[in-house]
């Protein structure tokens, strides 16, 4: 693809085909969680704690609702259909022989626009994604982390 309609020309090229890396953290490798906090981090914004906690290979089968829970403490639920740049895509498993209920948030992404995601796979490295008809069954929604004026991170539910 080239062009108006190449989606690899909505991010910076450098977040492109970073190799996946369990647990990894830096343009050298990352897996989802890394890809997400490096791409706030490189454009000024700190997420501080959320995600930061040590993690095992085995997460999600340990705490399935690890992201959940972290990215709810900073930010608010934004339904699908709602996402804006910078929001925090969560994506189910693509097991189609997990019935509904054991099916788990197992990656996240960012939204550049509203049709385009950036995201870590195994098998790709990190990529642009497209919203599709034919994939929406795998997005749960997004989080819209809560920032203050200098871009640190913030508990919007804070009394």
């Amino acid at each position: 693809m080239s062009g108006l309609h190449d989606p690899n020309r909505l991010v910076d090229p450098q977040f492109l085909g970073i190799p996946y890396v369990p647990r990894g953290r830096g343009f050298e490798g990352c897996d989802c969680i890394g890809l997400v906090l490096l791409w706030f981090r490189e454009h000024g914004y700190d997420l501080g704690p959320a995600g930061s906690e040590p993690y095992t290979e085995a997460w999600s089968d340990e705490d399935p609702q690890r992201y959940l829970k972290a990215l709810l403490e900073y930010g608010e639920f934004v339904d699908f259909r709602q996402v804006q740049p910078r929001d925090v895509v969560m994506i189910l498993n693509h097991s189609d022989d997990l019935d509904q209920d054991a099916r788990r948030v197992d990656s996240i992404g960012v939204v550049i626009d509203p049709g385009h995601f950036l995201v870590s796979t195994r098998e790709f490295g990190s990529r642009v994604g497209m919203f599709t008809v034919q994939n929406l069954r795998y997005f749960v929604g997004a989080i819209r982390p809560a920032f203050d004026a200098q871009k640190q991170l913030v508990k919007p539910h804070a009394a």
